[in-house]
């Protein structure tokens, strides 16, 4: 059977669209077994790829992972390979990297006991739980990750793998530098100078660095940009988001409505920011790129 947009209207797909809980490794493989398990029943042809390229790119436009990860399957579709058969070496390649990037992750843990991460890294996670799995006793220390309380389910995820997990509101983590060892971020994207991810990075990294507690970013290759800078990645996202749990709906008779602004109040609601790469004491990745 062959389609022109089997990928873009699939629920699956949809789903991950709107899917602003998870980081961008887990997201994109979502993505990859989608169009492995699709290209099962249906021909994914190159048209359907465009479009979900530009779907991704405006529902995630920090996740550079998403769309490299498109843009690498379409050119093999260009070259005649089935879109299935080129995601599925596109993930094995991946895969291979994202374990000696785990491994590596995992050994700077094994020295580095009580991490502090903010967000929800797919490869923090991994090598949180490799280093585990090899006997170290990793504790973890998250803020809860407003407004989509990402955090907080990377904190209950790993507590319910056994990692000691201790949450808090995102402006307390300076409250907590004196407990940690070490700071280990994600990120969504890597250039030559620096780094995209969950906005609040920055003044983790800064605090780390002025009370010389070790840092490092993880990543793989999908999330690397040779050109960098990201200012046009940078959304902005519905400001109710924020809002809510401070402002009352405004609706008639007390009822529940849309939060209504006044004309002098601004709300910004931004997930991500650039961070500088100098701020980072170590890159955790692999040059084998294969």
């Amino acid at each position: 059977m062959s389609s022109n947009n089997a990928l873009c209207i699939n629920e699956e797909f949809q789903a991950l669209l709107s899917d602003y809980t998870h980081g961008a490794a887990v997201l994109t493989r979502h993505l990859l077994q989608l169009i492995i398990n699709l290209s099962g029943s249906v021909n994914i042809v190159q048209n359907d790829l465009e479009q979900a390229l530009g779907l991704l790119r405006k529902a995630h436009p920090e996740m550079v992972s998403l769309r490299q990860a498109i843009a690498l399957i379409l050119k093999r579709v260009e070259e005649g390979t089935d879109a299935g058969n080129a995601s599925q070496e596109l993930e094995h390649k991946w895969n291979a990297h994202l374990e000696r990037v785990t491994e590596i992750a995992a050994a700077y843990l094994a020295q580095h006991k009580r991490v502090l991460t903010i967000s929800y890294s797919g490869l923090v996670r991994d090598a949180i739980l490799k280093a585990t799995a090899q006997g170290s006793i990793i504790e973890a220390y998250l803020g809860e990750g407003r407004p989509k309380y990402e955090g907080l389910t990377f904190a209950r995820e790993l507590a319910n793998k056994g990692v000691p997990c201790t949450v808090f509101a995102d402006a307390a983590f300076s409250s907590f530098y004196n407990e940690i060892d070490c700071v280990l971020v994600g990120a969504d994207a890597v250039g030559p100078s620096s780094l995209l991810n969950k906005i609040g990075t920055t003044a983790i990294l800064r605090e780390a660095r002025a009370r010389d507690i070790p840092s490092a970013v993880a990543y793989d290759f999908l999330k690397v940009v040779e050109d960098g800078g990201f200012p046009d990645l940078i959304a902005e996202y519905p400001a109710e988001e924020l809002l809510a749990g401070g402002l009352a709906p405004q609706g008639a008779d007390g009822d529940a409505g849309p939060i209504r602004l006044p004309n002098c109040l601004r709300a910004v609601n931004r997930y991500f920011e650039e961070v500088p790469l100098h701020l980072i004491d170590v890159e955790l990745t692999d040059s084998q790129q294969e």
